[in-house]
């Protein structure tokens, strides 16, 4: 994560690189998103949001199961929302907001799905979905109100640096991912 400190709004950034989160009260969270997702909640009682740049299975040499990529992103979300929980959040508050998923209508899909059953599960209001689409998103996340400041931004060498690190992160997770086995219950 990088921190700036952005003297035309009086406030610190946190930049947040592919596969990081960061929750926080006054705080503007900000990432790149191409064909990964970002999170963005929010608990508009008590003014606390959190991000996060979540992982898409499919962009990578080393494939991995539905099933794994949904476990590996719930755990990411607990994350997440454990750390707003910290800061006095109350989960039964959450609002949700989802960006990104851009290239095939598979990436698009499979974010949405994911999006809308944790949202089920948990009980929380998925409030904005924007994805799909060929453009990449640069966020504003403002955690102390729950706005987001959305820019689509075309392919250019400007943010191709960012895309590049959110490739070399699903790699990453994929080739170090956890094999599960059998689970022995003890009496």
């Amino acid at each position: 994560m990088i921190h700036v400190f952005d003297s035309t709004i009086k406030k610190p950034i946190h930049i947040l690189l592919p596969g990081e989160y960061h929750a926080a009260k006054d705080t503007i969270l900000s990432t790149i998103v191409g064909s990964c997702f970002v999170v963005c909640l929010y608990d508009a009682v008590n003014k606390i949001g959190g991000m996060g740049h979540c992982l898409l299975p499919v962009l990578s040499s080393i494939q991995m199961k539905k099933e794994d990529i949904y476990t590996y992103n719930i755990n990411f979300m607990e994350h997440i929302i454990g750390q707003m929980v910290k800061l006095g959040a109350d989960r039964k508050n959450f609002i949700v907001k989802i960006f990104g998923g851009t290239g095939t209508s598979y990436n698009r899909q499979y974010t949405n799905d994911f999006i809308e059953e944790f949202c089920k599960q948990e009980n929380m209001n998925l409030e904005a979905i924007d994805i799909g689409g060929n453009y990449r998103r640069k966020l504003y996340f403002f955690c102390n109100t729950g706005k987001v400041h959305r820019y689509l931004v075309e392919a250019n060498d400007s943010v191709s640096e960012f895309i590049k690190m959110e490739k070399e992160f699903i790699d990453k997770v994929l080739a170090d991912k956890v094999q599960y086995g059998n689970v022995i219950l003890f009496e």
